[in-house]
């Protein structure tokens, strides 16, 4: 199973605000708009009009239109006559790679990861927040023929995810609650509110050092996530480890994946301390 974007939600928020820079001088409003415009194209939608990039990023079609014209001209972006839309150029791909591979993290926790799917099976991926959700910044899976399968690159909506949830109780209050009243604003789920989503995600952490998402966010996958952080706090991300419902329990899910969930989160915080690693 491939992850794919028709589960996400409250992607694509766009923050920026031309009101918020109005009085920066050193802020460049043009190269603001045109990073907007790249900021819209994920690996599960990499095809995208102006039309849609307008809805996406508020701004006016013919402002689109000029800005989505310069970027073909300088080669970050592919025009397609047959669909009438953009897709990235591999010169912008490149920019993402070489951020991952110069980072450190990729060497640094792939191995740790691999080795607990290797013997448990299933899934684990290790994300960082990007607005209102979640990019995925390594993914391991077992060599089984059924398992969750997660692009690197891919957006992983916060609220119902596991890895959202173990990132989102590793903040502190004041930057969980930000993130929690913007949730709000945007989320269509219903039943529980966000703010008691989150709560029980912080109870569960609290109780038992991980917190969990059991078909909540895809309805046959359970999850299961905890917070990576620094030993300055200045690091937070989003560790999940996933398996498919019919084929995992979920008192194993709780008994032997919880603790190794634990583990891994804290030797990944430990490795990321002493690299002083910064996303």
């Amino acid at each position: 199973m491939t992850i794919d974007g028709s589960h996400a939600e409250g992607l694509g928020e766009v923050e920026f605000d031309d009101e918020k820079h109005a009085e920066d001088r050193q802020f460049v409003r043009a190269l603001a708009r045109g990073l907007e415009i790249l900021r819209c194209f994920q690996p599960q939608e990499p095809l995208l009009g102006n039309r849609e990039l307008a809805h996406r990023t508020g701004l006016p079609k013919p402002t689109v239109s000029r800005l989505t014209h310069t970027l073909v001209a300088m080669g970050l972006l592919e025009f397609l006559p047959n669909h009438e839309k953009y897709r990235l150029r591999s010169s912008v791909l490149a920019l993402g790679y070489a951020a991952a591979a110069t980072s450190g993290i990729v060497e640094l926790a792939r191995p740790i990861m691999q080795r607990v799917v290797d013997e448990h099976g299933g899934s684990f991926a290790l994300g960082v927040r990007d607005r209102l959700s979640m990019i995925c910044l390594i993914h391991c899976h077992s060599k089984a023929i059924f398992t969750l399968r997660m692009d690197v690159g891919s957006h992983v909506p916060m609220l119902p995810s596991a890895m959202g949830r173990g990132f989102l109780v590793g903040l502190p209050d004041h930057e969980r609650q930000f993130l929690v009243d913007r949730l709000a604003r945007v989320s269509r789920r219903g039943g529980q509110t966000t703010q008691e989503i989150v709560q029980r995600a912080i109870d569960e952490f609290k109780a038992q050092g991980f917190c969990a998402s059991y078909g909540e966010w895809l309805h046959d996958i359970l999850s299961i996530g905890a917070p990576v952080i620094s030993h300055d706090r200045q690091v937070v991300l989003g560790l999940t480890y996933s398996a498919f419902s019919y084929a995992t329990a979920r008192a194993t899910m709780n008994e032997v994946m919880g603790p190794q969930v634990r583990q891994v989160a804290a030797v990944i915080g430990d490795e990321i301390t002493r690299l002083r690693w910064r996303p």
